[in-house]
């Protein structure tokens, strides 16, 4: 920016056009830079044809920066500006724009001691080995203010040092240490084979603002949530807050990213076993859950005598979630039932020939419904043996209570704690894409089997 005024000047900009400010000083803080900019357009009574010229150093330091340099370029208003900033990610973390189209990011290194020197025009002798007080007072001789040198970070240090990247480091008065996020590991994380596994199925969208959150740490809070049965305001510190990972979360759940990972997973355990990656039988069945005083879609179950919502599921024949509807508890299984095979998409049609369902499925509707439809495939309903009481293993049929199992390990379905039936599903999608990640990926560390302590290490009382 000192080359930037010299050069201005020998084209003939007057002096009371050309305004530098230190935006970290605590009266400017206190300032919005519209407000300063207002001021400084009237003082040196700037047009569109006679623009005065800003020169701001730490732009960063000034609130909502980045909405008034928005503001400046679509009102145009009579400035030009040049502005520095600090070189961490912190301050671009907080950035409301992307600027994409109004200004221009240049990350430069920061200049050497001896560079600056160079660059303001004086020229100081300073031995290699000299000490700070040779130092300052070889610049003092040279005619330098060294009051705004002494607290500079890296100076005079990187006159005794060899290596230019070490330099560079030193110089930077912002530079942060570099410490890596630190947290132990939760059961339910993500190992880095799963990830890799997970990362490319992730949309990463190429228009706006590149995304600033780290996806890996979005899905490890959402499967322990879903593990550990927690609500989202309790998740724990050391996770991403709860607005950022329920954001992304409504956000997945509606464009229906959950959906589409979990048929990738699926086929992918399906080709890992040796069976094709699209099923040609699969199973429905429902299920009755207990609700909770939150609200949101409830019903009541007469035959299991139960007050909540009844899900409602469709797996393949290695009993893998393909479709999933949550419905109120005293909906009819048979009537519905076209909801939910209503979502399986023309790829999962693909060569789907029967689906296999108990006694409740025998349901006019439902037949008239698949006639108007013409899905292609049919409804083959297992009976009970003749006479049987209590449970009985259906053959064929049983893959899909095996599912609800699978699924009831992860406390979040133990009930249905949700107001919107479309975060229920979710929730069941996101347990499935888990078991999923696990059955590709297994996480190398066994859990130590229970063992009863022995007489001797219980202390009584």
């Amino acid at each position: 920016m000192y080359q930037t005024v010299r050069r201005l000047l020998r084209d003939g900009v007057p002096p009371s056009k050309l305004w530098w400010l230190r935006l970290d000083h605590p009266l400017l803080m206190q300032i919005s830079l519209g407000d300063l900019c207002k001021l400084i357009v009237r003082t040196s009574h700037a047009t569109a044809e006679d623009p005065c010229y800003l020169f701001l150093e730490e732009l960063t330091y000034a609130s909502h920066w980045d909405l008034w340099l928005k503001t400046f370029y679509d009102e145009m208003w009579p400035v030009r500006i040049a502005a520095t900033s600090s070189s961490s990610a912190a301050p671009r973390d907080r950035m409301l724009e992307s600027g994409v189209g109004r200004w221009e990011e240049q990350y430069l290194s920061p200049y050497l001691f001896p560079e600056f020197l160079d660059l303001i025009g004086r020229h100081v002798e300073i031995p290699v080995g000299s000490s700070l007080a040779d130092t300052l007072s070889a610049c003092i001789t040279a005619g330098i203010d060294t009051s705004s040198l002494a607290g500079l970070r890296g100076y005079p240090a990187n006159i005794l040092c060899r290596k230019l990247l070490r330099r560079q480091e030193n110089t930077r008065s912002d530079h942060p240490p570099r410490i890596p996020p630190m947290r132990k590991a939760y059961p339910s994380d993500l190992t880095d084979a799963q990830w890799a596994i997970i990362e490319p199925l992730i949309p990463v969208h190429r228009v706006g603002r590149p995304r600033q959150v780290d996806m890996r740490e979005v899905l490890n809070a959402i499967f322990y949530l879903d593990r550990s049965g927690c609500q989202w305001d309790m998740l724990p510190h050391d996770l991403l807050p709860k607005s950022t990972v329920y954001d992304h979360f409504a956000r997945r759940r509606d464009d229906g990213t959950f959906r589409r990972i979990m048929d990738a997973l699926r086929q992918k355990v399906r080709e890992a076993a040796g069976r094709d990656p699209d099923p040609s039988v699969a199973c429905i069945d429902s299920r009755t859950v207990k609700g909770t005083e939150i609200g949101g879609e409830r019903g009541y179950d007469r035959g299991k005598k139960l007050r909540g919502v009844k899900r409602h599921i469709v797996v393949c024949g290695m009993g893998l979630l393909i479709a999933v509807t949550v419905t109120a508890a005293s909906a009819d299984d048979g009537t519905a039932a076209p909801e939910v095979l209503g979502r399986l998409t023309a790829e999962h049609r693909t060569r789907l020939a029967e689906v296999r369902a108990d006694q409740k499925y025998g349901n006019h509707s439902l037949d008239r419904w698949m006639k108007v439809k013409g899905v292609g495939y049919v409804i083959e309903v297992v009976e009970r043996p003749a006479g049987s009481v209590g449970f009985v293993k259906l053959p064929k049929r049983w893959v899909v209570e095996r599912t609800f199992a699978w699924l009831g390990r992860y406390r979040r379905d133990s009930r249905d704690y949700e107001w919107h039936p479309e975060s229920s599903e979710a929730i069941m999608k996101t347990c499935q894409i888990h078991q999923m990640l696990r059955r590709l990926s297994p996480n190398s560390g066994k859990a130590n089997p229970f063992k009863c302590r022995e007489k001797a290490d219980i202390i009584p009382g």
